[in-house]
């Protein structure tokens, strides 16, 4: 343990994240795929409820992307499972949508209020249209195997989870929030760590580059028009 205290952290070099994102994704047998940390902690029966409701969806050429609300909960010993539990955890204030108090302009999707009276219905999983409506949106993503993926020139903490989202609108893809399932993390964050403001603060003198770089690989790929409007960076 004293020798790993004398490592010093390499501030030119961050985790290739969206590298490891697709290449898990590549790796996959699975039709339906979903990237997620290892940390989170998904709803009771997630898997066995979107295979059954979305697989006419997975054998589809549909451009459509599925997209779930993440929360975050202070209860670490008892996570909710369910919507009955997340529900209650929020009214207690001990859990609240990802990142409420770090960037919650990546991940207040929508009216949360309706979407837990919709979930709360005994009624089976159900979908609503997602307005994507700037870029700094960052929800999980249901996809499929053959859908696009992460864009993988990118600073780390930088719009890596943002470019999925945004390039998935400019291949012409629509958005639908899923009712009834959810993924929570164990504790509320309410600041960044050293180590996340150093890395941003490396990270940020590659921004005009990747700004470059996104909008020649999108507009060569996805051409412009005036049907397909999405948030530029």
């Amino acid at each position: 343990m004293e020798e790993l205290k004398k490592i010093e952290y390499v501030t030119n070099y961050a985790y290739p994240i969206n590298i490891m994102r697709n290449t898990a994704r590549r790796g996959s047998k699975s039709a339906i795929q979903i990237v997620s940390d290892i940390e989170n902690i998904f709803s009771a029966n997630f898997s066995q409820i979107i295979t059954k409701h979305l697989h006419q969806w997975v054998h589809s050429d549909q451009k459509i992307a599925y997209i779930f609300w993440r929360f975050e909960s202070s209860e670490i010993n008892s996570l909710p499972r369910t919507m009955n539990q997340l529900y209650s955890q929020i009214h207690r204030n001990t859990s609240v949508f990802f990142h409420r108090h770090v960037y919650p302009q990546g991940h207040l999707l929508a009216n949360l209020s309706m979407w837990l009276t919709n979930s709360l219905s005994p009624l089976k999983l159900s979908s609503t249209l997602f307005n994507y409506s700037r870029y700094s949106l960052e929800p999980q993503t249901i996809l499929r195997h053959n859908d696009p993926y992460h864009f993988e020139k990118v600073p780390t903490r930088l719009h890596d989870q943002q470019v999925l989202i945004n390039e998935l609108c400019r291949a012409g893809y629509t958005f639908q929030i899923l009712t009834h399932v959810f993924n929570v993390h164990p504790g509320i964050k309410r600041k960044q760590s050293l180590f996340e403001d150093t890395t941003q603060k490396e990270e940020r003198k590659k921004l005009s580059k990747f700004k470059r770089l996104f909008k020649y690989y999108l507009d060569n790929k996805y051409p412009p028009n005036k049907i397909t409007k999405c948030p530029g960076f």
